[in-house]
C-alpha cells in the first residue's frame, strides 16, 4: 500500500504543481550506492530511478526521486555465512536551491527519503525500511534548452538504522 501511494505521489507532483507558473521536468538517473550499519558489512547498491522536478521560484525547484534496486550485492562473514542485500525501493522530496552560471547549474538538496531494503542471511529474508533526513549537492549540464545531464551525491541519515549514501548520474529533460 506505501508503495502505491508512493508512487501516485511521484506521479502526481508535476501535475498539482503545473496549475503554478515554472518549468517542469522529467527524467531518469542510475546511482551506485554505498550501505553502512554498525556491527554489520558495508554493501555497494545499484538502483534506477525517475526523476520529477518543478520550479517554484528562479532559484528554487522541488524535486522528487523515486527509486528501485537493480542486483544484490553479497558478502561472506567471519563465520562462512553469506549476507545479500539490495534496494527494495525508495521516495525522496527535496528542495532544491541552485545557482545557474552559463549552461551548468550547482545545487543542494535537502528533504526527507523513505526507503526499503531487502537482505538474506543464509535461508532467512528480511526487510528494513528507513525514513529521515536527506540531502546532498550535484550539477546539471544543459545540453540543449529542453535537456540537461546531471550528476548528484546524496545521503540519507537515520542514526536508529543505517546511512545510505551515493552518486547518481542521469537525464533530464523539460516537458513544457
Amino acid at each position: 500500500m506505501k508503495k502505491l501511494v508512493s508512487i501516485l505521489i511521484f506521479l502526481t507532483l508535476p501535475f498539482v504543481a503545473s496549475a503554478e507558473v515554472g518549468d517542469i521536468n522529467i527524467g531518469g538517473s542510475v546511482g551506485i550506492w554505498d550501505y553502512e550499519e554498525n556491527e554489520n558489512p558495508d554493501f555497494s547498491l545499484n538502483s534506477l530511478e525517475l526523476v520529477s522536478i518543478y520550479s517554484v521560484l528562479l532559484h528554487l525547484d522541488v524535486q522528487a526521486n523515486l527509486g528501485f534496486g537493480i542486483g544484490d550485492d553479497s558478502k561472506i562473514i567471519d563465520s562462512g555465512d553469506e549476507i545479500s542485500l539490495e534496494i527494495s525501493n525508495y521516495l525522496s522530496i527535496y528542495a532544491k536551491p541552485k545557482y545557474d552560471v552559463m549552461n551548468y547549474s550547482f545545487y543542494g538538496l535537502l528533504g526527507y527519503s523513505f526507503t526499503r531494503v531487502e537482505g538474506s542471511f543464509n535461508e532467512l529474508s528480511v526487510k528494513d525500511s528507513s525514513d529521515g533526513l536527506s540531502f546532498g549537492a550535484g550539477v546539471s549540464i544543459s545540453l540543449s534548452e529542453r535537456s540537461s545531464f546531471q550528476t548528484e551525491w546524496r545521503q540519507q541519515t537515520n542514526p536508529s538504522a543505517y546511512e545510505l549514501s551515493g552518486f547518481t548520474v542521469g537525464y533530464i529533460y523539460r516537458i513544457n
